[in-house]
């Protein structure tokens, strides 16, 4: 750890970064233009003008003293007062260093082809799997370098993950409650049973809206930042967020390395790893699992691995079965998917079903399990838990790993354009 900078946990990270982006929204309406030839600060542009700077292009660093002007100009009898603290937060800022592994870019930022990802942890997690990739994960940042939009997003990435952990707790005894409460009224066990479901997913969903609420206001938040002239200045020119090489002790393990290693950001050009099928997904990470074992262990980890594959391609499934993405369905499938309070992974998983049965020939058509896309697979967990449990800290986890798994693909793979690129790709079809 260098001795001349702080290290900040996760936790005071996400505190100084939030105060700080709660600042920057009084700084987008309350700042006013300072140059001729400027766009006006403060307010939003389309197209965004050139000589414009946003979330970001703009430090952290950077923004304390803006927003302390705009506070000088609006209470000029506590300047000196107003000027001190700014001065004081600047230097705590410059003396901060934050892990590389905390600070998480907006993911249009990482994989412009691939966008915002579905969760704010895919984002994180791709990251984190990037920075151990490049040998980064043990470096930090000056917190006063880092963008403001990289400050919302890592709030963001908290917010989602503390609501999932708090809706569940809070959610599993409300849900039994009512479950408790319809079975008694209505006497009958698998009626009662049904009826218990839904009024524990109402239960989630009541609970569940202030943290919506809250990563909804984020997320307009992001977007503003993204959006607004914060300052007058070259808004193409890319931020250099200042890195302090080996800040934390942060061990990773070989086969973990091993695997980030062999992946890069997806593309028009290379396959995200949610495409590829069951089969391709267990010889490839057989492939990189056995690649760190003992010599010793080898030939019997691959003998496992063959074994696993002889089975799934023994296993045959309908076609019609097989889970949809959501923006695969249309029509009416799509509204009911999308219905509020009930609509999830696992009326979404319904619905795909039913689009399929009414297209005709699905339900006959048989394709082994082994040729079934690891999107599908991640999409048929995530309703099997939204059907059985409705907990929100498994699905988030999911939703967070399947959102990487389309933001990644094998480095093997780059340069190789394949049809229905940044679409789910069923094989066997």
């Amino acid at each position: 750890m260098h001795s001349e900078h702080s290290a900040v946990t996760p936790r005071r990270t996400l505190a100084l970064a939030a105060g700080l982006t709660a600042v920057a929204v009084a700084a987008t309406v309350t700042v006013g233009a300072t140059s001729a030839h400027a766009a006006p600060l403060g307010q939003p542009s389309a197209p965004f003008p050139t000589e414009c700077r946003s979330g970001s292009t703009l430090t952290l660093g950077e923004l304390v003293p803006i927003v302390a002007k705009s506070l000088d100009a609006r209470a000029p009898g506590a300047a000196t007062t107003i000027n001190s603290a700014a001065g004081r937060f600047s230097t705590q800022l410059h003396n901060s260093t934050v892990s590389t592994l905390v600070v998480t870019q907006r993911g249009s930022e990482v994989s412009p082809g691939q966008g915002v990802q579905a969760t704010h942890g895919a984002n994180a997690l791709v990251q984190q799997v990037l920075s151990i990739k490049n040998g980064t994960y043990r470096d930090g940042y000056r917190l006063s370098s880092i963008t403001l939009n990289d400050a919302i997003e890592t709030v963001l990435v908290g917010i989602e993950a503390n609501d999932a952990i708090v809706l569940d707790n809070i959610a599993t005894i409300l849900d039994e409650v009512a479950s408790k409460a319809v079975s008694g009224a209505v006497g009958v066990p698998i009626v009662s049973s049904i009826i218990g479901s839904i009024a524990g997913k109402i239960v989630k969903t009541v609970v569940e809206l202030p943290g919506t609420a809250a990563e909804k206001g984020g997320n307009a938040l992001g977007d503003k930042a993204d959006s607004t002239c914060l300052a007058a200045g070259d808004g193409t020119k890319p931020v250099q967020r200042e890195r302090v090489k080996n800040a934390f002790a942060v061990n990773v393990s070989p086969e973990l390395t091993t695997f980030a290693k062999s992946l890069s950001p997806s593309s028009g050009d290379c396959r995200p790893l949610a495409g590829l099928s069951l089969d391709e997904a267990i010889v490839y990470v057989g492939a990189t699992h056995g690649s760190t074992l003992p010599k010793s262990q080898q030939a019997s980890f691959a003998a496992s691995v063959k074994s696993v594959r002889a089975n799934l391609h023994k296993v045959y499934l309908s076609n019609a079965f097989v889970p949809k993405d959501k923006d695969e369905l249309i029509g009416v499938f799509e509204t009911v998917a999308g219905l509020p309070v009930i609509g999830g992974p696992g009326l979404t998983y319904a619905a795909g079903v039913l689009q399929n049965l009414t297209a005709g020939g699905e339900l006959n058509h048989y394709i082994p399990l082994s040729d079934v896309s690891v999107n599908a697979v991640f999409n048929g967990g995530r309703a099997v838990n939204d059907l059985r449990t409705f907990k929100s800290t498994p699905e988030w986890a999911l939703a967070s790993a399947q959102g990487a798994t389309k933001a990644l693909c094998r480095t093997t793979d780059e340069g190789k354009p394949y049809p229905g690129a940044d679409k789910t790709v069923y094989l066997g079809k």
